[in-house]
C-alpha cells in the first residue's frame, strides 16, 4: 500500500464476508437468536403493537424462550435454524409439524438492517423443503393481519391465504392473525 500512497491514491482495506449459511442452531446461539428476535419486533410491530408494550420486552425475556425453544428441539420434531455469517445470527426461523398433519413454520425472523437481502427467503425455503423431505402435503403459516410487508413477502414466494383466522391477545390488544398455506407436493 505504500507505493500506492506514495502515487497518490487512496487506498480502500476491503474484505470479504463469508455466504450466510442456515444450518441448526446451537445453544451457544441463542443469545444471537434472542437479540434479532427483539429488534426484529420492535420495528416490524411498531404501529401494531402499542409502543410500551414492544419497549417493555426484553433480551432476557427473549433469551429464555429462546433457550426453551432449543431444548425442546432436540425432543421433537420441530427445528430451530439460524442463518449465519461467520459467526453472527441474521436471521432464525422454526418449523416442524402441526395439526392436522401438516408443516408449519412458526417463527420467521431476520434483523431489520438485513431486510430485503434475501435472507428471509433463504431461511424459508431452507424450512420449506424440510417440511417437503419429511412428507408434509402442505405447509402453514400465521401472518398478522396489519403486517403488510410480511403478507407481501410470503405472497410473493407462492403462500396463498387459505381463510384461517385466529386471533390472540397480545400487549393488552386482541390481534388477528391470518394462515397462509403452500402447497409441498
Amino acid at each position: 500500500h505504500a507505493e500506492a500512497y506514495a502515487w497518490g491514491f487512496r487506498v480502500f482495506r476491503t474484505h470479504t464476508l463469508p455466504e450466510p449459511l442456515v444450518r441448526p442452531a446451537r445453544p451457544d446461539d441463542a443469545k444471537a437468536i434472542a437479540a434479532v428476535h427483539l429488534t426484529s419486533w420492535r420495528v416490524a410491530y411498531r404501529g401494531v403493537l402499542l409502543n410500551t408494550f414492544l419497549e417493555s420486552l426484553s433480551l432476557e425475556g427473549k433469551i429464555a424462550l429462546a433457550q426453551h425453544a432449543l431444548e425442546e428441539g432436540q425432543n421433537s420434531r420441530h427445528r430451530l435454524r439460524v442463518l449465519d455469517q461467520g459467526g453472527r445470527i441474521l436471521g432464525f426461523c422454526v418449523s416442524g409439524p402441526s395439526l392436522p398433519p401438516k408443516g408449519e413454520v412458526f417463527a420467521l425472523y431476520v434483523h431489520p438492517s438485513r431486510w430485503r437481502q434475501g435472507l428471509g427467503r433463504q431461511l424459508l425455503m431452507e424450512s420449506v423443503e424440510a417440511m417437503r423431505a419429511a412428507g408434509f402435503p402442505t405447509g402453514s403459516l400465521w401472518v398478522l393481519e396489519h403486517n403488510e410487508r410480511a403478507r407481501g413477502f410470503y405472497e410473493k414466494l407462492g403462500w396463498q391465504r387459505s381463510g384461517g383466522v385466529r386471533h390472540l391477545w397480545q400487549g393488552g390488544i386482541i390481534l388477528r392473525e391470518l394462515e397462509y398455506v403452500l402447497p409441498l407436493s
